[in-house]
């Protein structure tokens, strides 16, 4: 049977193709699909992650067969919690980008935080777990540790910018107080990072 993560990853390239298959839909839409997809797939890593971290603290404890059982159970309860509460709000906030409520400027940056911040934490998390299996960083918990720690703040940093600078939102659907924000954070990317 194919490894959890190597079946998510596998499913990330295919889906990937497959939105860039779709590019002739309107930016918006494919924005939408590609957050959606993301958190959904981003949630389970997640999940993993967390079930990986309790059977690894839970296996000096507990029998081996109980404890397969909790990882795939918790992984599967984790799993559809964060899909839901993670696509839910995705969903809320972009009914209400769509339909041009009033949104503040703190509301357009949490959002743009919330995206950097989670993806580079997690596909680090992942990515770091990958690389275990070659160098066996395992077997040092501290520098598995540090190393997604260190990842993730650059990434996060590196992101952030990247998201104020491109402003994947169409102009027509923001409000004026933000459209006028993200161009301005526009202007200022042209400085080199």
């Amino acid at each position: 049977m194919m490894h959890p993560r190597l079946l998510f990853f596998s499913s990330f390239l295919f889906s990937s193709s497959f939105l860039l298959s779709i590019s002739f839909l309107p930016r918006f839409f494919l924005l939408f699909i590609s957050f959606l997809y993301l958190s959904i797939y981003l949630s389970i890593c997640l999940s993993v992650c967390l079930s990986d971290f309790v059977h690894i603290y839970l296996r000096s404890y507990i029998s081996i067969n109980f404890i397969q059982s909790i990882h795939i159970y918790l992984s599967i309860y984790l799993s559809i919690y964060l899909i839901l509460f993670i696509s839910i709000r995705l969903i809320l906030l972009f009914i209400s980008i769509y339909l041009s409520l009033s949104i503040s400027l703190f509301l357009s940056l949490y959002l743009i935080l919330f995206i950097s911040i989670y993806l580079s934490i997690y596909l680090f998390v992942s990515f770091c777990s990958y690389l275990s299996v070659f160098i066996y960083i395992y077997q040092s918990h501290s520098v598995y540790i540090y190393l997604s720690i260190y990842l993730s703040i650059y990434l996060s940093s590196y992101l952030l910018r990247k998201v104020i600078s491109t402003s994947a939102f169409p102009p027509f659907i923001l409000s004026p107080s933000l459209s006028l924000s993200l161009s301005h954070t526009h202007s200022l990317s042209l400085l080199p990072l």
